[in-house]
C-alpha cells in the first residue's frame, strides 16, 4: 500500500494495491501525487474506436446495456470507447471498464480484465478499474457481492452507479454533468484520482 502523499516513479505501471490505496486516499480527501511523465508518441487510430477530441479516461462497456453511455454523459472528463479497446492518441491512456452488477456483467468484466492481462494491451493502455452499474433497485444479492469481490482481485472497483429509474425512459442528455447527481461527483473524484496516478 502507498501513503497518500507518496510519489510514484513516472512510466512505471502502478499495481492494483497502489491504485486501491490512491482511491482510498482520494475518498478521504488526500489524493496521491505522481511526477509528470513525458508524453509518448501518438499511436495510429483504429476506425472503430477513434479517439474523440479531449482528454480523460475511456469508459469501455464490457457488454450491451452496461451503462457506459449514460455514465459518459454524467461524468466529466470521460470518453466513450464503446465495447472495443480504444487506440490511444496521447501515450498510455487510462481505461475504465463499465459493467452491470449482475452475473453476466461481472463475468464479462472479468473476461475483459483477463484479455488485458494476457495480451499486449498493457503497453498501450492503462486499465485503472471498473465501475459497476446497478441492474435493479435495492440491495445487491450475496452471490453477486461474492462475484464483485473476485473481480476486485483483478482490477479495483472504483465505485458503483446506483439504479437511476429515469434512465429507463431516456438516457441522460449530453452535458448532464452541469447538474451532477450526488453519487456522480464522488465517482468523478475517484476517476480523477486513479487517472492522475496512472498518467
Amino acid at each position: 500500500m502507498i501513503a497518500a502523499d507518496s510519489t510514484l516513479t513516472p512510466g512505471r505501471t502502478p499495481s492494483v494495491s497502489e491504485l486501491q490505496a490512491a482511491l482510498l486516499a482520494a475518498r478521504r480527501g488526500h489524493p496521491a501525487t505522481l511526477n509528470a511523465a513525458p508524453a509518448a508518441a501518438a499511436s495510429p487510430q483504429r476506425p472503430e474506436a477513434a479517439a474523440p477530441r479531449g482528454t480523460g479516461a475511456w469508459l469501455l462497456g464490457t457488454h450491451g446495456g452496461s451503462g457506459a453511455r449514460c455514465l459518459a454523459a454524467v461524468l466529466p472528463g470521460t470518453r466513450l470507447a464503446g465495447n472495443t479497446w480504444p487506440t490511444p492518441t496521447d501515450g498510455r491512456e487510462p481505461v475504465v471498464l463499465v459493467c452491470r452488477g449482475n452475473h453476466r456483467g461481472l463475468s464479462s468484466a472479468q473476461d475483459y480484465a483477463r484479455t488485458y492481462r494476457d495480451s499486449g494491451l498493457a503497453g498501450q493502455l492503462q486499465l485503472v478499474g471498473v465501475i459497476v452499474s446497478a441492474d435493479a433497485p435495492g440491495r445487491t444479492p450475496t452471490p453477486l457481492r461474492r462475484l464483485e469481490r473476485l473481480l476486485s482481485g483483478a482490477v479495483p472497483i472504483l465505485g458503483h452507479a446506483p439504479w437511476e429509474p429515469t434512465w429507463r425512459i431516456a438516457p441522460p442528455r449530453a452535458g448532464a454533468e452541469d447538474q451532477p447527481l450526488p453519487w456522480a461527483a464522488r465517482l468523478g473524484d475517484a476517476l480523477a484520482a486513479v487517472a492522475a496516478l496512472a498518467a
